[in-house]
């Protein structure tokens, strides 16, 4: 996944997941390539908005959503509003 450029804490690493409380920033248009890698990935929001889209489906979700996919998609996210976005996104195995 994307994270595009924000604060990205260090990420608590687990034998077989890694979490990690995200902010991310506003991701500047053209720069919201995909990733791919093997796992998994979900998360939820905290305040907020988050764009979320992985392979042909976009979603912006709110502060109580939450997501799941399997991450050999092509995956992105970032921030579409000008007020701060939390969340907690975890991904198994720990690629990040």
């Amino acid at each position: 996944m994307h994270y595009g450029p924000g604060n990205w804490p260090t990420a608590a690493g687990y034998s077989n997941a890694t979490a990690a409380l995200a902010t991310p920033a506003r991701a500047p248009v053209g720069r919201r390539h995909a990733l791919t890698h093997a796992g998994e990935e979900c998360g939820i929001i905290l305040p907020g908005r988050l764009r979320v889209t992985v392979g042909d489906h976009v979603a912006i979700l709110r502060a109580g959503d939450a997501y799941y996919f399997n991450s050999n998609q092509p995956h992105n996210f970032h921030n579409p509003g000008n007020e701060p976005c939390e969340l907690i996104s975890a991904c198994s195995p720990p690629t990040f």
